[in-house]
């Protein structure tokens, strides 16, 4: 499955870099341009989750930081056979939480605000939901998807504010990125479909006051509101690619299970 969704955005990514390479250059050169992207890209892929990182402003954090926290994923995971994930911290919109999985390793993310609302039986059900969510294998499929269609927004802006040099707050910035966004939505589009699942996984009902309060802020963006924002007076990119991200969904798939 990984190796077919590799080739699936592999093939997406690189028909058109390789089609104006074909045409703009000759011989040798084309050889090199094509081989420079192709190991560039193949770099970009593995390194996805720190991609979402980056654009989340996340803060890795130790057992000091919180020791009950780690214990249970250091159970949990003993118990699964995973190995203990990285954990991250990020100031968002919501109680989110995002399990990202690359290379041989994953991280947990977490809301700078979901450690301390949270009660130790439902630190527990948490991590306890995390690592089986983790082992479902969905978290890969949507971290290569959520990352590379991130990666291609973030070059998108960086294209017309640094390149270009045009002010993010300013008419021609927001119509210009605004315009390729609109007609890359159907890249984008197809770029997400592996992430796409209609997982329901049970949790204990412990974290039902958690699940109820993060889907009424619903802090994430589908890509037309994503887009329309772009639109707005006072438009913040980092503002704008975080919500995006939150709209990846973890605690979004629970269902909380009754205990009679």
């Amino acid at each position: 499955m990984k190796l077919l969704v590799f080739i699936y955005h592999f093939v997406l990514s690189s028909m058109l870099p390789v089609i104006v390479a074909a045409l703009v250059f000759s011989g040798g050169l084309r050889v090199a341009v094509v081989g420079a992207w192709i190991l560039g890209w193949c770099l970009s892929y593995i390194y996805l989750d720190k991609i979402i990182l980056f654009f989340l402003g996340a803060r890795e954090i130790i057992d000091q930081d919180n020791q009950e926290l780690f214990q249970q994923l250091k159970s949990e995971t003993y118990r699964n056979f995973e190995k203990i994930p990285k954990v991250y911290l990020y100031g968002g919109n919501g109680l989110k939480a995002f399990v990202l999985s690359s290379r041989s390793e994953w991280s947990v993310v977490l809301d700078r605000s979901l450690p301390e609302r949270m009660s130790p039986e439902q630190v527990k059900a948490l991590v306890n939901y995390l690592v089986r969510y983790k082992k479902t294998g969905i978290s890969w499929r949507q971290t290569k998807s959520f990352g590379l269609a991130s990666l291609f927004v973030g070059l998108n802006f960086s294209f017309w504010s640094k390149l270009l040099m045009l002010p993010q707050d300013s008419r021609a910035f927001k119509i210009l990125s605004f315009f390729t966004l609109a007609i890359s939505k159907p890249y984008v589009d197809a770029i997400m479909l592996p992430g796409k699942s209609s997982l329901i996984l049970e949790c204990h009902e412990s974290l039902e006051p958690l699940i109820n309060v993060s889907r009424e802020l619903e802090p994430g963006l589908n890509f037309n509101q994503f887009l329309f924002s772009n639109l707005g007076d006072d438009v913040n990119v980092r503002d704008l690619m975080l919500r995006r991200l939150e709209g990846f969904p973890v605690i979004e798939r629970a269902v909380v299970k009754r205990s009679f």
